[in-house]
């Protein structure tokens, strides 16, 4: 098997075997370079919003409770039990988007955590 693959650190002429794929390493750039982390909340069947302190770039959803399922909107609208970013029970969910809040439905029995990544 070969693989044509242009990595982010430099550019490959010709295909590379399943070998030099699994022993390379590809460079990853991350620039978030601070963060913070909102206080638990409590699922209440109800919206429960999520503000930091100022813009963020990233923010993570942690939603945790007995297979339940919570949904969030971090672009201005309300969730509900039926629309938003679907946050599935303790899977972090990660959404890219420039904000300073974000509103999660969670139903009773979840707690749900926000953290959110900035550029600096």
């Amino acid at each position: 098997m070969s693989v044509t693959n242009f990595p982010a650190t430099q550019p490959v002429s010709g295909p590379l075997t399943d070998t030099q794929l699994r022993s390379s390493k590809v460079g990853v750039a991350d620039d978030f370079q601070a963060g913070e982390v909102l206080a638990d909340q409590n699922g209440a069947g109800a919206v429960l919003t999520f503000t930091f302190t100022s813009s963020v770039q990233l923010v993570v959803i942690h939603a945790r409770g007995a297979t339940l399922v919570a949904r969030a909107d971090p672009f201005g609208g309300t969730p509900s039990a039926s629309q938003g970013i679907v946050c599935g029970d303790d899977t972090p969910t990660y959404v890219p988007v420039n904000t300073s809040s974000v509103k999660v439905f969670a139903p009773v029995g979840m707690v749900v955590n926000a953290y959110g990544m900035r550029r600096v």
